[in-house]
């Protein structure tokens, strides 16, 4: 169940220095960042103290496009910035100093909220001008993506991987990130880690196989599955003898890439199958390819978790929708054209009519001319790809029991508890065997939340992986002995309650039966987060008795404000009793009322 309380955020705190440009004004600003960038910009931006209300907004708009930035670079920084303070430079009146908290999240490098501020600073001052043509507009935005690409390759992580925290952020279930992408959602006993869409139960013998897709087919084979007829050629006479025994036509595509890379259908003759070979070898970390018979159908994928079927999609390839009124070109720059109106990092793969769309077209018997009838796709790709894009359909209602079955076989044979299994197929409705199908992959972790159909099933993901919200009891008690006091018999009573609770200070952690469990560090940080990874534990007292969490930040987004027992409160360093101010600031971070003077 979620908890009454919104969890307080654990933020990385920041002071920057920025200025307001000379003409710029924040309603337009405001108006341009929600029509060009997709921020929202009706959501408040806390403020604690200003001395300039105009420079507190425009600071409020540059930094929730700054997290517009971090999202688009994988970053899942879901929480809105706060300003702590703002003040004026006497040297400069359009210059000021501020101090920020923006959300932080564990193993990222800190350059990159610098890189993001910097960037939506540089790109508020050119937007945020009257002057500013949409031209100018797009290549600040331009700018801004390559921004987001740079932040994506300093980031571990994959295109799965946002779209399933934010949905479990909103869900108000915690996350931690362990470092090169890895995740774990919940905490102690309800804890369970992802890599993207992948889970710990996934079998790594089995991850690697899948990706083999010639070990893959021939496993597939031996268990009874409709597999792909296949051949691997090193050399060209090879994928001629290879077509030869398969016959015309065939599929040609490198040995071990995905994503649709360097995938060649339709090759109906030996000059198209030398350009394939020649093309499909080289991108082949082995310089071999994969001639495959082609089967009839498209590719559907059944995205398999926990032994069943969470959704399935017909993988068309990239197309518009025709209207009955314009031609095939006309219907490709009416959506070129919607497509600009969205940021750079949210727009389809979408591309001007060329030679891979008129062969296509051609295939479907279509041409750039064509007026197709309203509510028929026309295909501009022969086959979906990541690198060309595609349109999804949702056929999970419509998946034949036999071919679930298959899916859920072939899942089970890699021992992947998520994967994406791939079945071309005529008609999904029809069994396998009625249309000649085949599983021609089984994925690890498949893409996931990429496209809306995806997106809508993350919370029934989540519901099947994490019990509840994935939060533990964590009770945090503010104080000094009198707060340990306090603190020891709140453990006691959880213990008695039947619950393994650990018990942590700075300095002493125990367990449920009250054994001391050594840590390497002095810190109630460190061991509140190594409480949070054990499977263990079930619940946790914590005693907060310095101001470690001033400079260190939450361990935790904790749901829970902390009970303040006393102020007796020292220094982390060292340096005795902590200040009035420096007690109402630790109190703050811990969601509790600050005392009075």
């Amino acid at each position: 169940m979620t908890s009454h309380h919104h969890p307080l955020v654990i933020t990385l705190g920041k002071s920057v220095g920025f200025e307001l440009p000379e003409g710029a004004q924040a309603d337009v600003l405001a108006a341009r960042l929600a029509q060009y960038a997709g921020v929202d910009t009706t959501v408040p931006v806390p403020c604690e103290a200003s001395a300039d209300p105009r420079a507190t907004r425009w600071l409020g708009l540059c930094l929730l496009l700054a997290r517009e930035v971090m999202l688009a670079g994988r970053m899942p920084v879901f929480d809105t910035p706060r300003i702590v303070s703002v003040k004026p430079s006497a040297a400069a009146p359009q210059r000021f100093a501020a101090d920020i908290e923006l959300a932080r999240v564990d193993h990222l490098q800190p350059r990159c909220h610098d890189m993001a501020i910097k960037a939506a600073f540089a790109a508020c001052a050119q937007m945020g001008l009257p002057q500013t043509p949409p031209a100018q507009i797009e290549v600040v935005l331009r700018d801004l993506h390559k921004i987001a690409g740079r932040l994506q390759g300093l980031n571990p992580g994959g295109k799965s991987t946002v779209p399933v925290l934010r949905v479990a952020h909103g869900l108000g279930m915690p996350f931690i990130h362990l470092g090169g992408g890895v995740y774990q959602l919940g905490w102690g006993a309800r804890g369970r880690r992802m890599d993207r869409s992948a889970v710990t139960q996934d079998s790594a013998i089995g991850a690697r196989q899948s990706q083999n897709k010639v070990i893959a087919a021939q496993a597939m084979r031996m268990a009874g599955l409709p597999a792909p007829e296949h051949f691997v050629a090193a050399t060209l006479p090879q994928a001629r003898e290879a077509a030869a025994v398969l016959g015309w036509p065939v599929v040609v595509k490198p040995t071990d890439r995905d994503r649709g890379e360097g995938v060649f259908v339709d090759v109906r003759d030996e000059a198209s199958l030398a350009h394939a070979f020649g093309k499909a070898a080289a991108m082949s970390r082995s310089r071999e390819a994969i001639v495959e018979k082609q089967v009839a159908g498209v590719c559907h994928r059944l995205f398999m978790a926990g032994g069943k079927l969470l959704y399935a999609v017909k993988r068309l390839p990239m197309s518009v929708c025709g209207d009955g009124v314009h031609p095939v070109d006309k219907l490709v720059e009416i959506e070129l054209a919607r497509q600009a109106l969205l940021p750079p990092w949210s727009r389809s793969e979408i591309q001007p009519i060329d030679d891979a769309a008129r062969a296509a077209l051609a295939a479907g018997g279509f041409s750039a001319d064509s007026v197709p009838p309203k509510g028929a796709l026309v295909a501009l790709r022969r086959i979906e790809s990541t690198a060309a894009g595609g349109v999804d359909e949702d056929v999970g209602a419509l998946v034949h029991p036999e071919n679930r079955r298959i899916a859920t076989k072939a899942a089970a044979l890699f021992g992947l508890t998520v994967a994406g299994i791939d079945i071309i197929t005529t008609d999904i409705s029809r069994p396998w065997y009625d249309t000649g199908a085949i599983v021609n992959e089984v994925n690890f972790a498949p893409l996931f939340g990429g496209g809306e159909i995806s997106r809508r099933h993350i919370p029934q993901f989540l519901a099947q992986l994490v019990e509840g919200d994935g939060r533990i009891p964590v009770d945090v008690f503010v104080g000094g002995e009198r707060a340990v006091e306090v603190a020891t018999q709140r453990w006691k009573a959880q213990v008695a309650a039947g619950l393994r609770c650990f018990f942590s200070t700075a300095d002493r952690t125990a367990g449920p039966a009250g054994h001391l469990w050594p840590m390497p560090r002095k810190s109630l940080h460190a061991r509140a987060q190594a409480l949070a990874l054990d499977p263990g534990v079930q619940a946790m007292v914590l005693v907060v008795q310095d101001d470690e969490f001033i400079t260190a930040g939450l361990p935790l987004s904790f749901a829970q404000p902390a009970q303040v027992v006393d102020e007796a409160l020292v220094s982390s360093g060292g340096k005795g009793p902590l200040t009035r101010r420096r007690i109402d600031r630790l109190l703050r971070i811990l969601g509790a009322p600050a005392g009075k003077d």
